[in-house]
C-alpha cells in the first residue's frame, strides 16, 4: 500500500536527480525569487484511485505538473531550455515509489508517466508595474500502481 507521501516523495526523489537547469520549489517551501531568473514549481496535484479487483494491485491515477517561470525578456530560449529539460525528466519515465519513512525506504510500487502535455500560460500585463513574466506548464499523467510480491 502507499501514500501521497511515499509517490510525492519519489517524484521530487527522480525530479532532483533528472532535473538541474534552474531552481525548483516544492509545495510549501519558499524561495525569493527576485534572485533568479528562471524557477520551477513542482506540483503533484491529482489523485483519483482507479477501480480495482479485490486480488488486484492497488492503481492511482495523478498529474506531476512543472510550472516553468522565466523573467527573460526578450528572449524565450532560457525559458525553452527549461521546458525541454522538464520534459525530458517527466516523459515516458518509470519512476520507483518508495516509502522513505520506513527503514531503508522500501520499494512500495511504481509510477509510470504518459506523454506531456504543454500550455502556455503567460499573460500579458503592464510590464512596468509587475516585470516580463512567462509562464509554462508542463503535465504528466501517469499512473501508480503498488508493487506485488
Amino acid at each position: 500500500m502507499f501514500g501521497i507521501d511515499a509517490v510525492t516523495r519519489s517524484v521530487q526523489v527522480h525530479w532532483g536527480n533528472q532535473f538541474s537547469v534552474c531552481p525548483t520549489v516544492h509545495p510549501g517551501e519558499q524561495i525569493d525569487v527576485t534572485a533568479h531568473t528562471d524557477w520551477v514549481e513542482l506540483w503533484v496535484d491529482a489523485w483519483d484511485q482507479q477501480p480495482r479487483r479485490n486480488d488486484g494491485p492497488e492503481r492511482t491515477a495523478i498529474a506531476v505538473t512543472a510550472h516553468c517561470f522565466s523573467r527573460h525578456a526578450t528572449s524565450t530560449a532560457e525559458l525553452r531550455r527549461t521546458v525541454d529539460a522538464a520534459r525530458t525528466a517527466l516523459s515516458r519515465q518509470l519512476v520507483e515509489v518508495r516509502d522513505y519513512d520506513a527503514s531503508g525506504a522500501a520499494l512500495v510500487g511504481h509510477l509510470r508517466l504518459r506523454e506531456v502535455e504543454l500550455r502556455d500560460l503567460t499573460r500579458a500585463h503592464d510590464e512596468a508595474l509587475r516585470g516580463a513574466l512567462r509562464h509554462m506548464v508542463v503535465l504528466c499523467r501517469g499512473v501508480v500502481e503498488e508493487q506485488t510480491e
